[in-house]
């Protein structure tokens, strides 16, 4: 993942990195919307291994496509010394970046709080609304469907102003969208409001990748989107946090917490990150 972002600048150029950094999150919900409803069929009609085979052959395929495209120019940077010294020395330039630092603790925030919301979806389908897995089904199509609208949304209008500001808004909105799912108790209702979760979750993702790379030197930013890797590995954090509060307090409760901890993290960020909110 850290090579494909910074391979995706290179190819397009800091200007347009947020619209080929969208294009290409289009084209990943996209192919993923339609390989989730293929692969199951074919799982259903011709087994697993053919499903495990196709996308070997996808795999092969794309790295074929890969292939053909031109070496890009590189600047000749200075030897870094070892691996692990590249390492350390990355992270002590990324922790001395404000801007930096601001976007890989929000990343760790809303990964724990806020993604960890497709951990509850079977209980709220289940326990909340009363539809099963056929509504189970409708509720993760549509947080699809909001994911590669806001993926289309970046990818077209292209450079903007205020990318900062952009992300802190979109963080706000993810938290209130999360509470508001939380708090819905009719299937229509929640059917709309998955819709805006899943625009947030890909604007959201899309901004950090292009404001990460951004804030940092060329030689860098391979290494700042590992560190965007590092801080959203914390993910499972979330799983377990939010299941002991669904287990404890109840489903829509964990769910209202967990959407309210993104709201009041963005208002504070909003407030204090003045650099971020400038750029």
């Amino acid at each position: 993942m850290p090579a494909r972002g910074a391979f995706i600048s290179d190819l397009v150029g800091p200007r347009d990195a947020m619209s080929g950094i969208a294009l290409h999150s289009v084209g990943t919900r996209a192919v993923g919307l339609i390989g989730a409803l293929a692969g199951g069929v074919l799982i259903a009609t011709v087994g697993p291994t053919v499903v495990f085979s196709a996308g070997a052959a996808v795999f092969l395929i794309g790295a074929a496509v890969m292939r053909t495209i031109p070496p890009l120019a590189q600047k000749p940077r200075a030897e870094s010394g070892s691996l692990i010294g590249s390492a350390f020395e990355g992270l002590r330039i990324m922790a001395s970046i404000p801007t930096v630092a601001t976007l890989l603790v929000l990343a760790m925030i809303i990964e724990i709080f806020a993604f960890s919301h497709a951990a509850l979806m079977p209980s709220v389908a289940q326990k909340v609304l009363g539809v099963g897995a056929v509504g189970l089904g409708a509720l993760t199509a549509m947080a699809g469907v909001g994911a590669l609208l806001g993926s289309l949304a970046l990818s077209a209008v292209g450079d903007v102003r205020r990318r900062g500001l952009l992300i802190l808004v979109v963080a706000l909105v993810y938290g209130l969208a999360i509470v508001g799912f939380g708090a819905s108790s009719f299937f229509a209702v929640s059917l709309a409001v998955i819709v805006v979760v899943g625009v947030m979750a890909a604007a959201f993702d899309t901004l950090q990748w292009t404001l990460l790379q951004a804030g940092v030197p060329d030689g860098m930013r391979g290494r700042v989107l590992g560190g965007w890797v590092f801080a959203i590995g914390f993910g499972w954090v979330g799983h377990l946090e939010v299941g002991l509060l669904g287990e404890t307090l109840g489903v829509q409760k964990a769910l209202l917490i967990n959407g309210a901890v993104v709201a009041v993290a963005a208002l504070i960020a909003l407030v204090f990150a003045r650099r971020l909110r400038r750029i």
